[in-house]
C-alpha cells in the first residue's frame, strides 16, 4: 500500500489552492508543472502519484517560504531544500 495521496487528491489540493497544473508522461518519468501568479513548480517522479505528491510538497513550500519566485524555482528545480538556503 502506498503512502502517497492519489493523483486525483493531489490535483484537487493544488487546484483548490489556486495552482494551474498539468502533467506529461515520458518513457522514464512523470513531470508535473504548475503556476500560481509568479510562482512556478516542476516535479518529477518515476510513477504518476510520486510526481503529483512532489508537486504538492513544492506548492506547500512556496506557501510557507518568502523568497523571490525565480530564486525559489531554481532551488526547487535543482532539488535543494529552500528551508536550509541562505538569503
Amino acid at each position: 500500500m502506498s503512502d502517497l495521496p492519489s493523483v486525483d487528491e493531489s490535483f484537487d489540493r493544488l487546484h483548490r489552492a489556486g495552482w494551474s497544473v498539468g502533467e506529461v508522461a515520458t518513457a522514464g518519468e512523470w513531470i508535473i508543472t504548475g503556476t500560481k501568479g509568479e510562482n512556478v513548480l516542476e516535479a518529477r517522479g518515476r510513477v504518476q502519484a510520486e510526481a503529483w505528491g512532489r508537486a504538492c510538497e513544492q506548492a506547500r513550500v512556496v506557501g510557507n517560504w518568502r523568497a523571490a519566485p525565480l530564486k525559489l524555482h531554481r532551488l526547487l528545480h535543482d532539488g535543494m531544500n529552500p528551508d536550509s538556503a541562505g538569503p
